[in-house]
């Protein structure tokens, strides 16, 4: 067995080939790296709760300037707000159920995150 790393982001396939000399090539995957490069464990992002109802809670940004993007799940953007503290409150208590993506941009670089709501 072998196991594959991806280092960087992009569309990955594989293809196997056997004994005797048959390929067959797996759909396309995608592998987008996140989070923000740190070695510091105190510059973590944490959101909570997570599934959420009506407010998630972001902590960690260490007075971090920025923004923060919450789309769903096909890319299409429903909130922005502007970071200035180290914890946030996001209100999601318009927000649909299902799964959503938020994106943390600040200084230091792009985090994506998913969180859940429900009802």
């Amino acid at each position: 067995d072998t196991l594959l790393v991806a280092t960087k982001s992009g569309s990955y396939t594989a293809r196997v080939t056997s004994g005797s000399n048959c390929q067959n090539t797996s759909t396309p995957y995608i592998h987008a790296l996140t989070g923000l490069a740190t070695n510091n464990s105190r510059d973590r992002i944490i959101l909570y709760p997570n599934p959420a109802s009506t407010i998630v809670y972001i902590s960690g940004l260490s007075g971090q300037h920025g923004s923060i993007r919450v789309a769903d799940l096909l890319g299409k953007q429903l909130l922005e707000r502007e970071l200035l503290n180290t914890t946030l409150q996001l209100d999601v208590s318009e927000l649909p159920a299902g799964m959503y993506v938020i994106q943390i941009q600040t200084e230091k670089g792009l985090s994506v995150e998913k969180i859940q709501i429900q009802r």
